[in-house]
């Protein structure tokens, strides 16, 4: 009797415990990310320096794999010629992710509104974008460690003098990234 009840509890959890842990993996669809870290943000323009910026945003899980969500962040840079110039970010966005096991590799794009503060120019609201993609490292299983590049693209900024600055940047960003 005894191995008959082992049996049928080992052939339970067998039925179960996959159905269990599959209901558990990260992403999930319906579920969410929240995310944030900082970054190097490498300007174009050669005018300016690269410099520690951030970033943040959250993600809505359509699929396992397909999500949407929003984006922000922040960097400021020297000028060559003195002050400085700030680029802050709002983009709507839209992810694809790969499972593979631990390692969760994306690709990423945005829309949204750039506001960027230049020397010698007004500050202006430009409509812009970007591009990239990263990889998450699970650490636990609704965290993990969030790696990403991204080239934003935006239009250029008229500083008078008949002249002006290039606006798009690379941003090289590691965060943590909370699922739930």
């Amino acid at each position: 009797m005894k191995s008959l009840i082992r049996g049928f509890t080992i052939g339970t959890l067998a039925l179960i415990l996959p159905a269990l842990a599959s209901a558990q993996r990260m992403p999930r669809e319906g579920g969410g990310a929240i995310y944030g870290g900082l970054g190097i943000s490498n300007p174009t323009d050669e005018d300016f320096d690269a410099e520690l910026g951030f970033s943040g945003g959250f993600d809505y899980f359509l699929t396992r794999n397909f999500s949407i969500g929003a984006i922000g962040g922040a960097w400021k840079s020297d000028l060559d010629f003195g002050d400085d110039a700030k680029e802050a970010y709002v983009d709507f966005t839209a992810a694809y992710n790969w499972e593979h096991g631990r390692l969760h590799p994306y690709v990423q794009g945005g829309l949204g509104a750039y506001f960027v503060d230049f020397p010698f120019g007004d500050s202006d609201t430009e409509f812009g974008g970007f591009v990239g993609g990263g990889i998450d490292f699970f650490f636990g299983r609704a965290a993990a460690l969030d790696i990403a590049l991204r080239y934003h693209i935006v239009p250029d900024i008229d500083i008078g003098f008949n002249d002006e600055l290039d606006a798009n940047f690379f941003e090289a960003h590691a965060g943590v990234k909370f699922y739930f």
